[in-house]
């Protein structure tokens, strides 16, 4: 089974899953880098609840980087409410602080980029669609969670 279809299987597992968790495994021959939660600001919406985990290679592996996406949009009737996504990600510098750490995360369907800045080992921060940071004073970071595996 491909990287990407080991992520989606792994996703769909825990689709119907309440709470906040990660896949219950990490795509073939990576790990768990971060799980970060956070309910971000929505313009229809009271929040989306968002939950993305990073995966990795280790050390002296190499290949894409994957990540999961679980976005729960808050209010809104449940049928209609939770999208999951995943895809690749990769980091580079950022553009107003060369020192700063900006994960780009490209949805495998849409081929769709998102940007979140790494504030710090225990936060992210979403940036706009350009990978610019967003002038709002609403809360636009996610939280890391311990990597904890559902119980099965």
């Amino acid at each position: 089974m491909s990287r990407l279809g080991s992520l989606i299987v792994a996703a769909l597992a825990i689709g119907a899953t309440a709470g906040a968790q990660p896949p219950a495994s990490p795509p073939s021959g990576q790990h768990v880098l971060g799980f970060f939660v956070g309910t971000l600001p929505c313009a229809d919406c009271s929040g989306i609840r968002t939950e993305l985990t990073l995966f990795a290679h280790g050390p002296s592996s190499s290949g894409t980087a994957s990540y999961w996406l679980r976005e729960t949009y808050l209010g809104k009737p449940t049928k209609d409410a939770t999208f999951e996504s995943g895809g690749s990600w990769t980091s580079r510098p950022g553009e107003a602080d060369p020192k700063a750490i900006v994960y780009r995360l490209t949805e495998a369907r849409s081929r769709e980029n998102r940007f979140f800045q790494k504030v710090s080992d225990d936060e992210l921060r979403m940036l706009d669609r350009a990978g610019r940071p967003i002038e709002s004073k609403l809360d636009h970071t996610l939280k890391r969670l311990p990597a904890a595996q559902p119980s099965r």
